[in-house]
């Protein structure tokens, strides 16, 4: 049983799986490179089983190394590169060809796979030890090994760009537009002609619960198998997702029950503050967990980013004590004048 082959989004790397017993899987990567390049067993980088290949006079050399985050991936025991013809092929000419047996019980089911690639030899092109540079273009490719082949993204995009996006819209889901609607509602009323909780609602609403629903559908449906992968940031997000929900419905009840005038706060009402407020710290260091996660998976410009948040998530926290202090200042002084 084999798999369709699957390719990077220009066609200049292929892989495609083969079982060629019940106990082994034949792993065949193509690639059109004139430098070097290779796979990995999983999704990120850390210790994964990496096979690395590339051409020089004599015919094709395979490399077997561990990887180690952004290091050059250590040396392991070497593996016997199979003879078998390719079996997946890019569009353009292939450079590069070698195919891998594994035990098929590092790679039960459906598994994820790294690849990499750069234009550029390794030191010592003749030895499977040799140095190389840093890969110029990598991803993850999905393989279905039960499937008749591999899960389908849209055309022209990557699961790195499905990550970025997912990121991007769980940032103004539970960042943006949960601190934009708090403040409409709370330190900037007097420009809403009370209409503050309607565009409280509308923000936080249409952007935060329907963006973070948005992405993590987005996740369901692109996500390289195993699906839930057990990791602090996913269980967490999972839990931060069905408090939103919880959440959405305590706006709605404070909502229904508003009166201006009311002589207290009801405990909705306070129950919506408080896990409103938890919710948005929370979620922040559950973003900045997905940061160190998309960084593990290979993007090293994404080094600094988890600080820079982490610096841009103090400073919303300071301006937001400041706003609180304020508002609290000219709550108690209004109060005194109707004592």
């Amino acid at each position: 049983m084999g798999t369709q082959p699957v390719c990077s989004p220009d066609g200049g790397v292929c892989l495609q799986a083969l079982q060629t017993s019940s106990n082994t899987i034949v792993m065949t990567l193509v690639s059109s490179t004139a430098g070097w390049a290779g796979f990995g067993v999983g999704a990120a980088m850390a210790n994964a089983a990496i096979y690395v290949g590339w051409r020089d006079s004599a015919g094709i050399v395979t490399s077997n190394r561990l990887g180690s985050g952004h290091s050059l991936p250590a040396v392991g025991n070497q593996l016997q590169a199979l003879a078998a013809e390719p079996r997946a092929q890019p569009p353009t000419a292939a450079g590069i060809a070698f195919s891998v047996e594994l035990k098929r019980d590092l790679i039960v089911g459906s598994r994820s796979f790294l690849w990499a690639r750069s234009s550029i030899k390794p030191a010592t092109p003749s030895s499977p030890s040799s140095t190389f540079t840093q890969h110029s273009d990598f991803g993850v490719f999905s393989i279905d090994l039960n499937a008749k082949s591999a899960v389908a993204l849209p055309k022209g995009f990557s699961y790195n760009t499905i990550v970025i996006l997912h990121g991007a819209l769980m940032f103004v889901a539970w960042n943006v537009a949960p601190l934009l609607g708090i403040a409409a509602s709370r330190y900037l009323k007097d420009y809403f002609d009370g209409k503050e909780l309607i565009v409280h609602g509308v923000v936080i609403g249409v952007f935060g619960v329907l963006g973070a629903i948005a992405s993590f559908i987005l996740i369901l449906l692109y996500k390289p198998a195993p699906l839930l992968s057990i990791s602090a940031h996913s269980i967490l997000g999972l839990i931060l997702l069905g408090l939103l929900l919880v959440e959405a419905g305590l706006g709605f009840v404070c909502h229904w029950h508003y009166n201006e005038y009311r002589p207290s706060h009801r405990w909705y009402n306070r129950t919506h503050a408080i896990l409103g407020a938890s919710i948005v710290v929370v979620a922040s260091v559950n973003i900045l967990l997905g940061l160190i996660l998309f960084e593990q998976l290979g993007f090293t410009s994404t080094v600094y980013v988890p600080v820079i948040y982490a610096g841009i998530a103090a400073l919303a926290a300071v301006a937001f004590i400041l706003l609180e202090w304020r508002h609290t200042r000219a709550w108690r002084a209004k109060r005194r004048q109707f004592v």
